[in-house]
């Protein structure tokens, strides 16, 4: 990171190398943790939102077999990233935003993320 100006000087290739981590992380942890979240699902009668709960900024939707259902914003993230449905640009600022759009196996997710966002 250079200091003066606050630009982030990595380099091209390490925003793949966290996106390749996202998914190979995300199956171990999101398994795990959904597991341990859905019996406390069913203790409390279905009052927790697993998908909301375990999402770093709110759950997605997407269509499976015709119904709508819920997965992870991160979940959403990582479907994007293992189907190549992101691209990483220069902003107007000289950073990397990564743009991903997905819109297959039932998805309509749209996020940009940069430094700033």
């Amino acid at each position: 990171m250079n200091k003066i100006s606050g630009r982030n000087d990595a380099p091209l290739l390490d925003i793949p190398a966290i996106l390749l981590t996202i998914v190979i992380r995300s199956e171990a942890h999101e398994y795990v943790l959904g597991k341990i979240l859905q019996r406390a699902k069913d203790a409390t009668k279905d009052l927790i939102d697993t998908a909301d709960l375990l999402s770093v900024t709110r759950k997605e939707s997407k269509k499976k077999n015709g119904r709508l259902v819920f997965v992870t914003d991160m979940r959403a993230v990582r479907d994007a990233t293992a189907h190549a449905r992101f691209i990483i640009e220069n902003d107007f600022t000289g950073d990397f935003t990564v743009r991903f759009s997905n819109t297959g196996r039932g998805y309509s997710f749209h996020k940009i993320f940069s430094k700033s966002k």
